[in-house]
C-alpha cells in the first residue's frame, strides 16, 4: 500500500471520466496501448476503487489495431464501459497507486522505479502506455503528458 494519495482532478483533457458511482465507489475509465509489431494497440480500461481510494477491481478490454477501431466502434465499447459503472457521476476522486497485471503487460497508476534517484520523490506512470506522468505534490493534482 502507497503511502501517498493522487488527486486526480476532472478537466476536459485526460482525465474526463473519473468520479464515483451511487454505491460510493470510485471510477476511472482511460484509455491505454501497447506496441506490437511496431504499431499501436489500443485497450479500453475501467478501474475501481472502494470509497477510500484503493483499487479494487477492474474491466480491461483489448480494442485492437489502432488503425482498425473505427470511432463508432470506440463509443459503442466506451458507452458499455460507462454502463458498466451503473448510477454513477462524474467528479475529483483520490486513488492509491495501483497496479495490475492483464494481457502479458503492467494497467495502472504504478509508482516508477526505473530512473528515480534514492532521495527523488515518488512518480507515478500510467501505464501501459506511459501516457500520463504523476508527481508531488499530491494534492495539487499535477501531471504530465
Amino acid at each position: 500500500m502507497s503511502e501517498f494519495m493522487l488527486h486526480l482532478y476532472r478537466d476536459d483533457h485526460h482525465l474526463k471520466r473519473i468520479g464515483a458511482c451511487k454505491d460510493g465507489s470510485l471510477f476511472w475509465i482511460d484509455s491505454q496501448f501497447v506496441t506490437e509489431d511496431g504499431a499501436p494497440v489500443d485497450y479500453l480500461c475501467t478501474y475501481r476503487f472502494a470509497a477510500d481510494g484503493q483499487f479494487t477491481f477492474c474491466k480491461i478490454e483489448r480494442l485492437g489495431p489502432r488503425d482498425e477501431i473505427d470511432t463508432a466502434e470506440w463509443e459503442a465499447r466506451l458507452a458499455a464501459h460507462i454502463r458498466w459503472l451503473g448510477p454513477h457521476s462524474f467528479g475529483d476522486i483520490r486513488v492509491q497507486p495501483f497496479s495490475i497485471r492483464h494481457d502479458g503487460h503492467i494497467f495502472g497508476a504504478a509508482i516508477r522505479t526505473e530512473e528515480v534517484a534514492p532521495d527523488d520523490p515518488p512518480l507515478v506512470d500510467l501505464l501501459p502506455g506511459h501516457t500520463l506522468m504523476f508527481f508531488p505534490p499530491w494534492e495539487e493534482g499535477g501531471y504530465d503528458t
